[in-house]
């Protein structure tokens, strides 16, 4: 062929959104969203054309014949800056040369071309820039209350390659569910990041003090709750939490000088709580995890101080929609129906906490008939509703187990909160999808095992679809298949192990 007839090199368009460039994948430019965005539901985001650079213009400046690349001002190991402080990452051009460099916490814009342009600097492939943008997008919101602070969604700790693995990990783990296809690349980042925490414990890396270290472990804990393949009976997700809590009772025991960054803290101290005192329904072998008494103290260390003082009280909660106590009371109902039959060793016990909990009955009768109490204008009344009906269901069938001549009419009490319970649910249906957030995941997992009608397992089974919808978490996933046995087999797990 002539030279004449020589082609330039063949371009993309620039007119394609960022998602698809970045996947290198033809995009139909279509707006709002494009079709490829549309059917993968990924987030469509268009970045402006004059922050994009000509390829040609790019491969020259960098030849090794440009001047331009042989200047010292332009060379990036010739620069150096100092990290910079906690912040919000601004959009970084393309054409800035100046590197990236992490501080121990800073905080990261949640739209897609503002991680795409700075991921870009760290992240090790365009995947993971994907993943990165559907983390922040998709499970962090899956995660984190609707009524909390902004700041509690944007949290970033420290730029270590474990915990970013476990980032990868959650969002894969969360995308392989929404799509029902096979999880291999989320595990192949979750056996980095634990070999990778393994390796530095064996060399003596690690104090135990690090922020990044307590994320790391709270996340891969949230992993194991996530899948959809793994079997419901191993504790491994347990075993991730017991090491969250003894993270956190080295913060506790040497606490820094300087308060750093007290909503991280509130983070990761309300995600203990919440799921310490909502797992142990999820299997029988939790039963035989210890965990350290003092617990309580130490969270209470962390949250007696809200997070923002000045806003309302949801703002400082990113986890808990229920009060902390009632959370507590809740995990030692759990605790005791691990153990029927009781012994009569347990029956005092078993007394205590059914005060409790009638105290708790008697307190929110009150609050529903004061128009005027903060509790009633409440965004998570009604969830708050829920817990107290669902820990009184477990409370009876736990006495159901130890009470043999009085099943029948404890079996008449638990329909009744039975019934209680699908009136709020039926209450809760006109109102928005972030009302279906992970706080119904316990309640309703206690209602999955315990509706006998095929009308109330609808009722159930429908409110856990519409989780599924916008979390695809796994632990969702196990509650509607326990919807699908049969109606005597789930009385019988929830009377023997309560599931």
């Amino acid at each position: 062929m002539s030279s004449s007839h020589s082609r330039s090199p063949k371009l993309r368009t620039k007119g394609g959104c960022a998602t698809c460039r970045a996947r290198r994948k033809k995009c139909d430019q279509g707006k709002p969203t494009c079709a490829i965005c549309n059917r993968l539901g990924l987030n469509c985001e268009y970045p402006d054309p004059n922050s994009l650079e000509d390829r040609r213009e790019r491969r020259a400046a960098n030849s090794r014949w440009s001047q331009k690349s042989k200047s010292p001002e332009t060379c990036p190991q010739a620069k150096t800056s100092s990290p910079p402080s906690a912040t919000t990452l601004e959009v970084i051009h393309p054409s800035q040369k100046e590197p990236f460099q992490c501080s121990s916490i800073v905080t990261i814009k949640t739209s897609y071309f503002g991680i795409l342009s700075t991921a870009q600097i760290f992240l090790r492939s365009s995947r993971e820039i994907l993943l990165l943008s559907s983390y922040y997008d998709f499970f962090i919101p899956a995660n984190i209350l609707p009524n909390a602070h902004a700041n509690f969604s944007k949290l970033y700790v420290g730029e270590v390659q474990e915990l970013k693995d476990s980032m990868f990990a959650c969002s894969s783990m969360q995308l392989a569910n929404k799509h029902y296809a096979p999880p291999v690349e989320a595990l192949d980042y979750y056996t980095r990041a634990v070999s990778g925490l393994r390796r530095k414990l064996s060399a003596g890396e690690l104090t135990g003090s690090e922020d990044w270290l307590l994320l790391t472990t709270i996340l891969l804990h949230c992993f194991e709750t996530w899948r959809c393949d793994a079997d419901h009976s191993t504790p491994i997700a347990f075993q991730h939490l017991l090491g969250a809590i003894q993270l956190l009772k080295l913060r506790c025991q040497n606490p820094l000088t300087e308060e750093r960054h007290h909503d991280l803290y509130v983070l990761m101290a309300e995600s203990i709580i919440f799921h310490v005192s909502t797992l142990l329904v999820s299997s029988p072998s939790f039963a035989k995890l210890d965990i350290d008494s003092n617990l309580w103290e130490w969270i209470e260390a962390i949250l007696q101080e809200p997070a923002y003082e000045d806003l309302p009280a949801p703002a400082s909660h990113p986890v808990l929609g229920t009060p902390r106590r009632l959370n507590r009371l809740v995990f030692e109902i759990s605790k005791l129906s691990m153990r029927v039959p009781l012994p009569p060793s347990d029956m005092p016990e078993l007394e205590k906490l059914g005060k409790d909990l009638t105290q708790w009955e008697i307190d929110e009768e009150a609050i529903a008939d004061d128009p005027e109490s903060g509790l009633q204008r409440d965004p998570y009344c009604k969830v708050r509703k829920l817990y107290i009906l669902c820990a009184r269901i477990l409370l009876l069938t736990i006495e159901a187990a130890g009470r043999a001549s009085e099943v029948a009419v404890i079996k008449q009490q638990l329909q009744e909160h039975v019934a209680k319970s699908l009136e709020i649910i039926h209450d809760m249906e006109n109102t928005s999808m972030e009302s279906w957030n992970f706080l119904m995941r316990w309640p309703l997992r206690i209602l999955s095992c315990i509706v006998e009608s095929e009308e109330d397992r609808s009722v159930v089974r429908a409110s856990l679809e519409r989780i599924w919808s916008t979390s695809a978490c796994g632990d969702v996933k196990r509650s509607l298949d326990a919807i699908d046995l049969l109606p005597e087999q789930n009385m019988a797990l929830v009377t023997e192990k309560c599931v």
